[in-house]
């Protein structure tokens, strides 16, 4: 499923409820102008090698 991540480290499941309850449902919306594709080869970010990026065309 798509997602957009917002919160990266291994926090604990009572942190990530604490923090999911406090900010709630976030109604916003964004217009995204391209996606990145990344090879994942550890839990750590600083390891993401950027493959490719995707740009969109306004029609």
């Amino acid at each position: 499923m798509p997602h957009l991540s917002l919160m990266y480290g291994d926090f604990h499941l009572e942190v990530r409820e604490e923090i999911s309850g406090k900010i709630g449902r976030l109604d916003e919306r964004f217009q995204a102008r391209s996606v990145h594709l990344y090879r994942i080869g550890s839990a750590e970010p600083k390891d993401w090698k950027r493959i490719r990026e995707f740009s969109f065309h306004s029609t």
